[in-house]
């Protein structure tokens, strides 16, 4: 017996131990300073709570002090550093999902799951499987047989211990039975609640714009008309009465490059202006202009001139190109793709629409459930329809050569593993086996950190290749690339280490006999149980350990902070409140699953080390979706078919690799009664997907019908019509003189195809309004005397206070958010305000229902997004054919103008709030239907 297994195993356990416990020490000092809540509360900034973070920290008595603005004083706090804890724990499922959404809820529950399936079999394994394994002494006998072959203690616990055609096999096949029932009924169960917690929470929201629109492709060409107007006469004749209206898709990426740079001068202009603001005797920057990274040759050459002036006149140039682009994208039916959303009075039309077969040809209008806006995808939107099945094939045929090549470092990292082998290729490694630490170092802890690493990139790449696909939201980029990912995962790390593995185990003795290679085999798969063990204490205990202390962005924060952040506005941008990470956490969690169930039975010394790090998991990722993430969409747990799945194959291959272990120990007995179970594991997987998964692509007419009747007498076209307005086209400014008109943006037409439609719309109004007014701010910035002026902050009185800041950051940016998510044509913001968005839906219904004149109208009063618009023009006729063509009440410039006051005032206690939102979402509520395509 070789002592070697064993001491790799403990000193990985140490090391893993030591770093796990020392990173949760760290993150309960660093959380408690002041000077670093931006790092380890970042959500709570996000809706302007940022007073909450006390719940957590408990600065108490320093508070008042200077200091304690950085470092906490309270040494009392540091009692209770643990108590994010009892924090996350003590909050119900409902107010969890109430407080973050169902898809963060269910991704919670899934380490719940986890704890649920593995401790009863840890204690079967225990009380049953080790004694039968342990009692066994077939690896000493096959010692004395093989000399080449070497054993450790966690070997002896396993089924390789147990004597071919042993009797002692009867118990693992009846363990088998065991853990397989045991998991389908915990599936069952789990799948069940999910559903109902979907149904719960799609009913239980306000009304969302993707509730009540549908998503339709390959518009049949038509020379004689437009696109928008194809798609208004083709709805017009098949859902007459529900039919509301629509948008056209366009492509625009070079107006969406513009408006970036037109960002970015806007933030280094603001940088400028607040470093004046601060000291107003600082002489007035200047700079070598350059406009591309190969100019700065021209840097020897060029002249220093004034920076201020410089932006300036650059922000105009670019502003004269934005508006004279999106004229261009409006008026040329090149820009405009044969695709539309269409959007409808009920959720009753949009379901039936979204749910069948809209002409005789089935390659023609193609109709889906709409993503809710923030979920939209607006690159693959322009990508033909009839493109993706060629893509598709294509990113299937690089996956592929990608799994393939993969396997390289994998073998190397098995060679890593095994330090003896190594030494016979490679002789001068040899002082290094004089060491015991540093071989059990070496082999124990070396192999599963250098696969972490190999793997860190690997989703990353996998989820550019998902965007090439052309899927038009992100859920569903981010739904498969989790598959993908959970394949390369199962090829790579399971299959890969126990077959590359064994084959650098034994290389010689397969040369040397063939015909022991299935035995060797046997005796192989589960010596690989102490590598996996390994490696779920690096990638699971340590990381997830590593996940809460944040270690990284909390060095970036500071570094950025010191260095480069000059404004508060980019002190939001450094560490914004991320989404969670599903496409790599979810397939790492099936991976778990994985292991656990094909060695439950194998190896059960493996069973402790899940059990660990599902609980250590289920506490780190519930303190991170209540006070770090803020997701990007809400699915309402669209992803759990997926992981459902996962572990149905997670199964399949427990059961294949049991008949074949069983095979090679010619069990020829219990064999037999093991084939059974992958068919029985097949079916019931049929089962739960005619039972359950329906919830999670449609949405059931009787429920969209009930939940119409409970919702009558709402406005909802107020907050359909732009809803799905491409976002560039929402911040562009608009020209003054512009004849374009709401038609124009929905149809895709020319703008002198409709000149007697309405005005612009409110979003375009405003963009219009702030443009003119950061004009006549920068006018008389430019214009003053004083060589010193520092532009708007000189003459508003407190300067250097960031509520001077942040209200010259809402006139330097005309309309919208600047971040950017979507490389090319999108931009979109990371987080929606659940309260403005529920306030302003309530204001808005109570508006409608009380006065039945706005049916049809905007609810302009209402939306926080009305900032700068005081007009007394009469409101704009709504020209949509299914509805009755009222006019909105005008809206005098008193109550505006107290109004904007009002969102003025509470935008500046939200910091950034008018930073990171789209003037789209501004009525929108939280829930989307989140359907997601099979």
């Amino acid at each position: 017996m070789s002592e070697s297994g064993s001491l790799d195993l403990l000193s990985s356990f140490w090391i893993n131990s030591v770093l796990s416990v020392a990173f949760l020490i760290c993150y309960a000092l660093f959380k408690n300073q002041p000077l670093n809540s931006r790092v380890y509360f970042p959500r709570w900034y996000v809706f302007g709570e940022d007073e909450r973070i006390d719940e957590f920290v408990n600065c108490g008595e320093s508070k008042g002090s200077r200091i304690s603005q950085y470092v906490n004083l309270n040494w009392r706090s540091y009692l209770n550093g643990f108590n994010w804890i009892w924090f996350s724990l003590r909050k119900t499922e409902e107010e969890l999902i109430e407080l973050v959404g169902l898809d963060s809820t269910v991704f919670v529950r899934i380490f719940l799951f986890g704890l649920k399936v593995f401790v009863p079999m840890l204690l079967w394994g225990c009380a049953v499987l080790i004694p039968v394994n342990k009692t066994d002494g077939y690896l000493k006998v096959l010692q004395e047989q093989h000399q080449n072959l070497t054993y450790g203690a966690p070997e002896s616990l396993s089924i390789a211990n147990v004597e071919d055609s042993a009797k002692r096999l009867w118990a693992h096949l009846v363990a088998s039975y065991l853990f397989t029932g045991w998991t389908c009924l915990m599936l069952y169960i789990e799948y069940a609640t999910v559903e109902r917690m979907r149904y719960d929470f799609l009913a239980s929201k306000k009304q969302r714009p993707d509730q009540f629109t549908v998503l339709v492709r390959q518009v049949p060409r038509d020379e004689n008309q437009s696109v928008g107007m194809r798609i208004q006469e083709f709805f017009q004749q098949t859902h007459l009465e529900h039919y509301v209206t629509h948008q056209v898709v366009y492509k625009a990426k070079e107006l969406t490059k513009l408006i970036k740079e037109k960002e970015k001068y806007e933030g280094k202009l603001e940088r400028w202006y607040d470093q004046l603001s601060r000291e107003p005797s600082t002489p007035r920057p200047t700079i070598k202009p350059r406009k591309h990274w190969y100019h700065i040759f021209r840097c020897f050459t060029t002249k220093r001139e004034d920076a201020i002036d410089y932006y300036e006149r650059e922000i105009e140039r670019l502003e004269d190109e934005i508006k004279k682009e999106r004229k261009k994208v409006l008026s040329d039916q090149k820009y405009v793709m044969r695709a539309g959303f269409v959007s409808f009075d009920c959720r009753w039309a949009a379901a039936v629409c979204a749910q069948t077969q809209q002409s005789r040809d089935r390659t023609k209008w193609i109709t889906e459930w709409a993503p809710e806006p923030r979920d939209v995808y607006w690159n693959n939107l322009a990508i033909r329809y009839m493109l993706l099945n060629s893509r598709r094939l294509v990113v299937t045929a690089l996956v592929v050569v990608l799994v393939i090549f993969f396997l390289i470092p994998v073998g190397a990292v098995q060679v890593l593993a095994n330090l003896e082998q190594l030494i016979k290729y490679m002789p001068f490694l040899e002082p290094l086996s004089r060491w015991k630490y540093v071989e059990s170092f070496i082999s124990g802890f070396l192999p599963g950190a250098i696969l972490k690493i190999f793997l860190l990139i690997i989703p990353y790449v996998l989820r550019e290749l998902t965007k090439f696909e052309g899927h038009v939201s992100k859920s569903k980029i981010e739904k498969y690339t989790g598959v993908k990912y959970f394949v390369f995962l199962v090829v790579n790390v399971f299959f890969g280490n126990v077959l590359i593995g064994s084959l650098f185990d034994q290389l010689r003795q397969y040369i040397a006999a063939p015909t022991s290679i299935p035995r060797a085999f046997g005796v192989s798969i589960p010596k690989k149980a102490t590598f996996f063990m390994t490696f779920i204490m690096i990638d699971g205990w340590t990381s997830i350990a590593a996940e809460v202390l944040r270690l990284w962005p909390l060095i970036w924060y500071h570094i950025t902070s010191v260095l480069f952040v000059r404004t508060d506005k980019e002190r939001v941008k450094v560490i914004p409140a991320t989404p969670p990470a599903y496409f790599i956490v979810l397939p790492r969690l099936s991976l778990y699953i994985l292991l656990g169930l094909v060695y439950a039975v194998i190896s059960p010394l493996i069973l402790p080390f899940l059990c660990v790090f599902f609980a250590f998991g289920f506490l780190i990722y519930r303190n991170q979706v209540i006070n770090v993430y803020e997701p990007e969409y809400e699915s309402a747990a669209s992803f759990w078919p997926s992981f459902h799945r996962n572990v149905i194959v997670a199964l399949i291959l427990k059961h294949v690799t049991l008949i074949g272990l069983f095979s090679v120990k010619r069990a020829f007995a219990s064999t037999p009664f093991l084939l059974p179970l992958p068919i029985v594991t097949y079916l019931f997987h049929l089962f739960c997907s005619e039972k359950f998964y329906h919830a999670f692509v449609n949405y059931p007419l009787q429920e969209a019908r009930l939940k119409d009747k409970n919702e009558l007498g709402v406005d909802v076209k107020s907050f359909l019509e732009t809803a799905y307005l491409h976002p560039s086209i929402k911040l562009a400014p608009v020209d003054s003189d512009s004849d374009d008109d709401p038609d124009t943006i929905k149809n895709g037409t020319a703008p002198n195809g409709n000149q007697s439609g309405p005005d612009e719309p409110s979003t375009v109004k405003n963009a219009t309004s702030n443009e003119s007014s950061y004009k006549g701010l920068r006018d008389s910035s430019h214009h003053s005397t004083n060589p010193h002026a520092s532009g708007p902050y000189v003459h508003r009185g407190g300067s250097g206070s960031s509520g001077s800041r942040r209200r010259w950051s809402k006139q330097i940016s005309a309309v919208g958010s600047p971040d950017f998510y979507d490389a090319g044509s999108s931009i979109s913001s990371p987080v929606l305000s659940r309260e403005n968005s529920m306030d302003t839906f309530r204001n808005a219904s109570v508006a409608s229902s009380h006065d039945p004149s706005q049916r049809g109208g905007h609810v302009e009063a209402t939306d926080l997004r009305q900032v700068h618009v005081s007009s007394q023009e009469p409101a704009p006729l709504n020209h949509q054919s299914s509805f009755e063509t009222t006019a909105v009440p005008p809206t005098t410039s008193e109550d505006k103008s107290a109004e904007t006051h009002s969102t003025e005032g509470k935008r500046d206690r939200r910091e950034q709030g008018s930073i990171d939102r789209l003037p789209s979402l501004g009525a929108l509520d939280q829930a989307p239907l989140g359907h997601s395509e099979p």
